[in-house]
């Protein structure tokens, strides 16, 4: 009897292994971060909110034939997202606007039909401008709400995030609530308060020093829940470099508490925690007489990273709604 005939063996050219697609390497960073929020000394509750997310990518291979090591088992990629909201209105409803903007941001995020990893030139501006589509629809929600519950009228509040993936961030603002990043000895403010002091301070009617002391430095021209259509979030990426310190607050923070005071104490805490206990602690004993929250996150970046995507392009010409 014949043998029955093998099969053929296929010997893949050398040349095919150069042309194989390169699977992309995930950016992680390390994040040391904290939380802490407060109601104060004075206040009877907590108008603030506050929320840290971890929006992620994952592929998990679960099968296959693949030669070994041509696939990977896990793929993950992530970034960050920090929210700091201080709400304003009588009664409750400034802790329910507070509340409001926080889960409608989410909700936003959620039903996004595409969420950005690693921006670029092209991908980048369509983030900022989905970012500032997620502040209208908050706003929208908030003015729903107002328009069907008489006893939230008037609500509103501040609303400040930051964005991260990798080294790459983004922060979106509106109201007096605050982002800064401590990069080495230096503590930069990433917000510009939208009171009607800051405002005469840029226009050049007061000074900068006077803002401080103003009468109406806690007069709000730009937040969520305001005038229909009223709302105008400023939103500018950035890139963090390895020990970067974000720090995002509340003004209970900041009106008890000066920067370079708040500088020292990024710089010399040993982690996020600590940083986040001492300015609660420094607020509180300086008086209290706000709500006070404040987020923390310490960023290690074991990578060097590549240009700043938004080097080039004018995201507030490109990018308007």
């Amino acid at each position: 009897m014949d043998p029955e005939p093998s099969s053929p063996t296929i010997e893949f050219p050398q040349t095919i292994a150069p042309s194989l697609p390169q699977l992309p390497e995930p950016r992680q960073v390390e994040v040391d971060f904290a939380s802490f929020s407060h109601q104060g000394r004075v206040r009877k509750n907590n108008e603030d909110h506050f929320l840290i997310a971890r929006p992620g990518r994952t592929l998990e291979v679960i099968a296959s034939n693949l030669p070994e090591g041509t696939a990977p088992g896990l793929f993950e990629q992530s970034g960050y997202v920090y929210m700091v909201a201080d709400g304003l209105g009588g009664m409750a409803a400034g802790e329910y606007a507070s509340m409001l903007a926080l889960r409608a941001c989410l909700a936003s995020i959620l039903k996004s039909d595409r969420w950005c990893f690693r921006p670029d030139r092209q991908t980048g501006p369509e983030l900022i401008r989905r970012i500032r589509g997620y502040y209208h629809q908050i706003d929208e929600v908030l003015q729903q709400h107002a328009r069907s519950r008489p006893e939230l009228a008037g609500m509103a509040t501040t609303l400040t995030a930051v964005f991260t993936t990798g080294a790459d961030a983004v922060v979106a603002h509106v109201g007096d609530s605050r982002a800064y990043l401590l990069r080495g000895d230096r503590l930069q403010k990433m917000t510009n308060d939208h009171t009607i002091a800051q405002y005469l301070a840029n226009t050049g009617m007061i000074t900068h020093e006077e803002v401080a002391t103003h009468a109406r430095r806690h007069v709000l021209m730009n937040f969520a829940g305001g005038p229909a259509g009223g709302i105008n979030p400023d939103v500018d990426p950035f890139q963090i470099a390895d020990g970067d310190v974000l720090l995002l607050c509340t003004d209970g923070l900041t009106e008890m508490v000066d920067e370079p005071t708040i500088a020292q104490v990024l710089r010399g805490s040993t982690t996020a925690e600590s940083a986040t206990r001492e300015l609660v602690d420094m607020a509180l004993e300086q008086g209290g007489t706000d709500n006070v929250t404040v987020i923390v996150a310490r960023y290690r970046v074991p990578f060097e990273p590549g240009p700043a995507w938004h080097l080039g392009w004018d995201h507030d010409v490109n990018v308007e709604l």
